[in-house]
């Protein structure tokens, strides 16, 4: 009788438990409504583990919002909204402050006020009117043509993260300079930022190496993994798969993986065929032929953005590029609501940085920091982002 006690105590402790548990992993969820002038707004509030997912709507029009603040319930306490024939904005206060710019609707599509080219007078008026409200905040204050073929850092006050740059003899933060190799190398094609690493292949030999420089970019320390074979310094990254760097060696006809974390590198291929990663499925592909490259495929293009050229999925959004004469429109649109797309920015290529909501691209000669709350930021200012692009670039 003993033992069914003690048994039926244990198992209401495990369901407690897992109560508990499935009441702090699950997102909790909110709804109220608040009055403007004469509109009513239905908000529906998610409490995710490291932010907030809000979804405002007026009539039939709904306005996604996703910010980083973790405190309270129910924390948008004023909406300021503005409609015409062409524009529909709203700008909410979350705690009595602004931590977006004012988005506005047209055409379908979400813009941020600061990017309206033909706004009307009353719409600025709508704007000035906003006390709360400064457009200058969000747009890049970073103007300045100062001596360029150095590496300057801006705004780092708004980054919550450490930047870094490759340089010609190594990496470099706002902080530290780590040099590699003895002389300048302009085109290091065989190196990739990962995780916590720096990774580069040995440029102090001449036409073959068989050693792969690792930086810790916590602590900066220094370390080489060897490998039984010599490589060409024709080799190029195909891509990297859950922190594992691949390498195909043309000119030796071998492919080569880089396990980081446990120091090593092992050739997977040296036959006819090479193992290739499809957007989440690996398949093997014959050798690639003559000067011909073949790269992993990361697209996750979906039968609902076929209007699209290619998207991109990270842990909150999906990122959508479309495809126009001088590069790629970039659009968004949140993964708990992927009917409601918002313009981001134009970009020349389609190699962007993502790092949870933020986004990082090179513009010219610059490295571009997008988020909602603070718009667009210059971070890095080097003349060399424009003719080099085995300049490598990575937030950690």
């Amino acid at each position: 009788m003993q033992k069914r006690s003690k048994m039926f105590f244990m198992i209401f402790i495990l369901v407690l438990l897992l109560v508990v548990l499935l009441f702090i992993m699950n997102p909790k969820n909110y709804t109220y409504k608040l009055k403007y002038n004469d509109y009513i707004f239905k908000i529906t509030e998610v409490h995710e583990k490291d932010n907030y997912y809000f979804e405002i709507k007026i009539n039939n029009t709904i306005f996604p919002f996703r910010i980083n603040i973790n405190k309270g319930r129910k924390v948008i306490n004023k909406i300021y909204y503005y409609k015409d024939k062409n524009y529909e904005c709203i700008l909410p206060l979350f705690n009595n402050k602004t931590y977006t710019d004012i988005e506005c609707m047209k055409d379908g599509v979400l813009y941020n006020y600061f990017y309206l080219v033909n706004k009307n007078e009353k719409i600025i008026d709508f704007a000035n009117s906003i006390t709360e409200y400064d457009e200058k905040f969000f747009i890049d204050n970073i103007n300045n043509k100062q001596d360029i073929s150095e590496i300057n850092f801006y705004n780092s006050d708004k980054i919550n993260y450490n930047m870094y740059i490759s340089t010609y003899k190594g990496i470099k933060s706002k902080n530290k300079t780590i040099e590699l190799f003895k002389r300048d190398i302009y085109s290091n094609n065989i190196s990739a930022f990962l995780d916590k690493y720096y990774v580069t292949a040995d440029y102090n030999k001449s036409y073959e190496f068989n050693n792969f420089i690792i930086v810790n970019l916590t602590d900066f320390k220094e370390y080489k993994i060897k490998s039984n074979n010599l490589i060409s310094f024709d080799s190029y990254i195909q891509g990297i798969v859950d922190n594992d760097i691949f390498i195909y060696d043309g000119e030796n006809e071998k492919q080569y993986k880089i396990d980081v974390d446990k120091k090593e590198i092992d050739v997977v291929s040296n036959s006819q065929k090479i193992i290739f990663y499809d957007n989440g499925t690996w398949m093997e592909k014959n050798k690639p032929t003559g000067n011909t490259k073949l790269y992993f495929n990361y697209d996750n293009l979906s039968k609902k953005f076929q209007n699209y050229d290619k998207t991109i999925a990270t842990l909150n959004y999906y990122y959508l590029f479309k495809k126009i004469d001088n590069g790629y429109e970039l659009y968004r649109c949140d993964k708990r609501n992927d009917s409601v797309i918002k313009y981001i920015t134009n970009v020349s290529d389609m190699d962007i940085k993502y790092n949870k909501d933020y986004i990082y691209y090179v513009d010219g000669d610059r490295i571009i920091y997008y988020s909602d709350s603070v718009g667009l930021k210059t971070v890095i200012i080097n003349n060399d982002l424009i003719f080099n692009k085995s300049i490598k670039y990575y937030v950690y």
